[in-house]
């Protein structure tokens, strides 16, 4: 029996992949939470044997990064599927470095949720055909070619990149920083200027490429 836990703050996802999983005699629903919080809660327990997270990216109080990043490196042996409408590279590698086991886009739910799970237990990768297309089309930020310096940032400037890459916008980033928006304005440009992008994908290559984060 394959134990399950589902992480997704809308509620029609969550219901629609605990039907698709409902049907497969061996998957065991353990959990289905719209808080990761909540899951990492029952990870902590002593009941928790849970085998595979399938998880959104894009939640409020603690987005799929974040969850990610904390079950691999509490929980290294279980499996992490991400199941989003993000289709952007820089997003697909990110998830790679935290140590997802697999990438699949949520309209993509009924036609291949099962073998993404069959894969990712069996130890492999898997990626949709949008998104395979989209990591052999896209440079590989983890590649240092492009770039020979590493970007020297100032201690508030990390602060602020660090929320800038969990999602956070200008007001929530100065209200977590108690400075005046402004103030996040001026080392939002300063960060783009010291790595030599100009948007917050290219931040987020940059971070990822010196292993800022």
């Amino acid at each position: 029996m394959i134990r399950v836990a589902l992480v997704d703050d809308h509620i029609l996802t969550l219901k629609g992949t605990q039907q698709v999983l409902s049907e497969t005699e061996h998957m065991l629903i353990v959990g289905a939470y719209t808080d990761g919080h909540l899951l990492l809660d029952l990870l902590a327990s002593e009941v928790s044997n849970v085998d595979l997270v399938i998880t959104d990216l894009n939640m409020p109080k603690i987005n799929g990064v974040d969850l990610c990043k904390r079950i691999k490196r509490k929980y290294p042996a279980i499996k992490v599927l991400i199941l989003s409408m993000i289709d952007e590279p820089n997003m697909v590698f990110r998830m790679l470095k935290y140590g997802a086991d697999g990438y699949l886009l949520k309209n993509e739910i009924q036609n291949e949720l099962m073998d993404a799970i069959t894969s990712v237990l069996q130890g492999k990768k898997y990626f949709n055909q949008p998104i395979d297309h989209l990591l052999s089309t896209s440079h590989n930020p983890n590649e240092r070619s492009s770039r020979t310096m590493r970007p020297n940032l100032s201690r508030r400037e990390k602060e602020v990149l660090d929320l800038i890459i969990k999602e956070y916008t200008t007001p929530e980033i100065a209200e977590a920083l108690f400075i005046s928006e402004g103030t996040v304005a001026t080392h939002r440009k300063h960060i783009l200027s010291k790595m030599g992008v100009k948007n917050t994908a290219g931040i987020v290559r940059v971070a990822i490429e010196w292993s800022l984060l």
